[in-house]
């Protein structure tokens, strides 16, 4: 009866039937995703044809979508996906003599078409012929179009400059310095999409990352990977990724630490605390005084001598020494397991066994499985018992305390608050990253190396220690690292070139991106006209639309008034962005009941299709079709770089708003 089942029998059942049903969820997931592609290849089939003959041989048809179709039965290719090999020849050539690289080598030949198409939902809609990449005329249409609070592919639009960093793989450390509008996001996620494609052998998308600057960014481009056929990777912000490493402690967010700091500004010498100087000098003093204290000891096994105290030492002091002090005790720690596996393992445990059985009176027996369960978990017992030996040698480096030294002796200004702080388990967000930095020193952050692609946006927010870290923690794997420099909002954020610095031995390629898609040409003479680093190197798209509009003492029914319009000029995807997220309450509070408005804080999510008020630092990397921002500056001497973002988001149109005295009050 059932009833008369093995337990081992019955949990090898179970395991069996858990496995069989993971199984079919894969293959139902994998259908799905399948059925999915090919209803959005039904409504937009391709983009693109090229008519190509290799090596003066006959002429032939490629077309080019955002998935390949081909025929199971005798594998014949209808579409080409935009990653193949061949689709470079769309976006970085022009017609006549040209070439292709591939996994056989570069491939010669002669375009004779280039041809693009605008299909939607299965209705074409133009079609032309063009001897250069895709035509400004093409931009503009699709630039034109309403923007829906959800990034899109832009596949069919890929320019010439873009493809190439897109299809860049000869490479450790790629950086790209793209002005606002120039696509940076976009190249970012679709370079993922096409990594994944080329390297499917070798990666996948558990093995890669996205750091963000804040979760509304994330929910911006959740959308583009699963579009593009791929699973979405990662995506996590830095500041959750380096605060799960203090889980018991009380880490200020990303946007708590922009609140203060907008409103109180900086305590002298708090940048520091990221800079390469102390973090250098908190290296030096962790390796020269911050070692561990050990009291070297025999350590014995079953009555065996496996470590002598003194080769204990010599491990530890000599062998070992160049690594850190807890890498060098769990170098010592395998050691040890592994003699006590090679010598011991197999006459322990027949031994432990046996005793079991005799110490019962024979009423113990055991199946093969339950016998190989019990051996396994006394081994365990037996490895930690051992381990617990040689953690008992050491005594261990307190980070706090090492941390707070430093902080005294460099940066005796900012000590008083750093230990108010500290001795409630609080910690600031400047504090955080040289924290980590300690934590990695001392071993306790083991490098992930599953991680193998790492990209990082908005690169000029981050301070120097940030990507000192990354490296040290993502040991092997390559980065693709993009930002702005006009765009940097931060004292102590990097300049995207010099980030170089902090990946010594890696094979770096750095590129510019110095034209913008984004806005019409009537926002970029404003945005050119408030560039505090005056860069007169940035080219726009000639896409002419409304003048920018200034309002004077704006209140709450010129407010109204405006968002009002925006929607009646069929702009449905519109921003008002405030300095910071106490003035955008207090402003949705007074709007929520005369308009359609909704509220975006750090945790929340942007909604298609719906107006939003939103703080200054959380509109980067996002767009809109039209936005009001207001200006301050004269009030807040140093939200000139804010200010020059939150104008940057805005696609159509773009109004400046002085508040009057009782808007936000």
């Amino acid at each position: 009866s059932r009833g008369a089942l093995n337990p081992a029998t019955e949990m090898q059942e179970v395991m069996q039937i858990t496995q069989n049903e993971q199984n079919d969820t894969a293959r139902f997931e994998k259908l799905q995703s399948q059925s999915e592609r090919l209803a959005r290849q039904k409504k937009n089939p391709y983009f693109a044809r090229i008519d190509f003959a290799e090596g003066g041989g006959e002429t032939e048809k490629f077309y080019i979508g955002q998935a390949s179709f081909i025929d199971d039965d005798n594998s014949d290719v209808y579409i080409c996906d935009w990653r193949a090999d061949i689709s470079s020849l769309f976006y970085n050539q022009g017609l006549g003599e040209v070439y292709y690289d591939s996994p056989i080598g570069r491939i010669y030949g002669n375009l004779s078409l280039r041809r693009q198409f605008k299909i939607e939902n299965s209705e074409l809609k133009y079609m032309f012929d063009s001897d250069i990449a895709i035509e400004d005329d093409i931009l503009k249409d699709e630039l034109g179009k309403s923007a829906d609070l959800k990034l899109k592919t832009i596949v069919s639009t890929i320019q010439k400059e873009q493809n190439i960093i897109i299809r860049e793989v000869n490479c450790d450390l790629l950086l790209v310095q793209g002005v606002a509008g120039s696509g940076k996001t976009s190249i970012a996620l679709h370079r993922i999409a096409y990594l994944l494609y080329h390297l499917k052998n070798i990666v996948s998308s558990s093995n890669i990352i996205i750091f963000s600057p804040n979760n509304v960014w994330v929910s911006y481009i959740a959308d583009v990977l699963p579009e593009l056929g791929e699973e979405r990777v990662a995506e996590n912000g830095l500041y959750e990724f380096f605060s799960s490493f203090f889980e018991d402690w009380t880490v200020e967010t990303y946007a708590e630490n922009m609140e203060r700091h907008l409103n109180l500004g900086y305590i002298d010498g708090e940048l520091e605390k990221c800079g390469v100087k102390f973090c250098d000098a908190l290296k030096d003093y962790f390796l020269s005084q911050g070692q561990f204290k050990t009291q070297y000891t025999d350590i014995v096994f079953d009555g065996h001598l496996i470590l002598t105290a003194e080769e204990f030492k010599k491990y530890y002091e000599v062998i070992f020494k160049n690594y850190t002090p807890t890498m060098r005790k769990n170098k010592i720690i395998n050691i040890v397991i592994q003699d006590m596996e090679n010598e011991y393992k197999e006459k322990y445990l027949e031994k432990y066994i046996l005793d079991l059985q005799l110490n019962s009176g024979g009423s113990i027996s055991f199946t093969d499985f339950e016998e190989k369960v019990e051996r396994e978990t006394e081994w365990r017992r037996c490895i930690s018992s051992v381990t617990d030996l040689i953690n008992g040698a050491f005594g261990n480096v307190n980070i706090k305390q090492t941390y707070l030294t430093m902080i005294k002796e460099y940066l005796p200004e900012c000590y008083d608050a750093c230990e108010k702080n500290f001795e409630q388990r609080k910690m600031n967000y400047e504090d955080l990253f040289p924290m980590t930095y300690l934590k990695v020193l001392r071993g306790d952050i083991r490098p992930f190396h599953k991680i193998s692609q790492i990209v990082v946006d908005e690169a000029q927010e981050y301070p120097p220690i940030v990507y000192i870290l990354l490296n040290r923690i993502f040991v092997g794997a390559k980065f693709t690292i993009l930002g702005d420099i006009s765009q940097k909002t931060i004292e102590n954020g990097c300049d995207v070139k010099e980030i170089t610095n902090y990946f010594p031995g890696k094979k770096t390629k750095y590129y510019r991106l110095n034209r913008s898609y984004r806005s019409t040409k009537e926002i970029n003479d404003y945005l050119k006209s408030i560039d505090v680093r005056n860069d007169n190197s940035i080219e726009y798209l000639d896409r002419h639309g409304s003048p920018v509009e200034f309002i004077n003492n704006a209140d709450v029914d010129k407010i109204v008034a405006v968002l009002k319009s925006f929607r009646s000029e069929k702009h449905f995807s519109n921003a008002v962005i405030c300095r910071d997220f106490k003035d955008s309450e207090l402003l949705y509070h007074k709007l929520k009941n005369k308009v359609d408005i909704f509220l975006i804080g750090d945790n929340d999510s942007v909604i298609p299709g719906r107006d939003v008020i939103i703080p200054s630092y959380l509109v980067k990397g996002l767009e809109f079709d039209a936005v009001i921002v207001f200006d301050r500056r004269k009030e807040f001497k140093n939200d000139d770089k804010l200010f020059y973002v939150s104008c940057s988001r805005a696609l159509h149109k773009l109004v400046i708003a002085e508040p009057d005295k009782n808007l936000f009050s």
